[in-house]
């Protein structure tokens, strides 16, 4: 498989699901925290967006380190799917990711 230039080989029957790469669980775990009690709907619309960009990134999964940059970039996509950037900016400020740098997904949200 090539992908951004990288030629990969891989056994699936190896493969890590993409649902346990240790950086979707972290951005899985930020989101909850971030939306669950405070605004349902958005959280299930930023979920499905992180299980689609998962199964999107396969065969690669993401690092934990990437859990911070993976979760914002998924709420910001919907907040623009939305067209209400203010609301993403008033989000990023109220949780500090004015600063995180932001995943061009591959994913593409409705």
């Amino acid at each position: 498989m090539n992908r951004d230039g990288l030629c990969y080989t891989f056994i699936p029957r190896y493969q890590e699901e993409a649902a346990e790469s240790d950086g979707f669980l972290q951005a899985r775990a930020l989101i909850r925290e971030w939306l669950e009690n405070e605004n349902p709907s958005l959280f299930n619309l930023c979920e499905q967006v992180l299980i689609r960009e998962a199964y999107l990134a396969l065969p690669l999964g993401f690092e934990e380190a990437e859990g911070i940059s993976l979760a914002s970039s998924c709420v910001h996509l919907v907040y623009c799917s939305m067209q209400d950037e203010e609301g993403w900016r008033q989000f990023a400020s109220q949780h500090q990711l004015e600063n995180v740098n932001l995943f061009d997904l591959k994913s593409q949200f409705i």
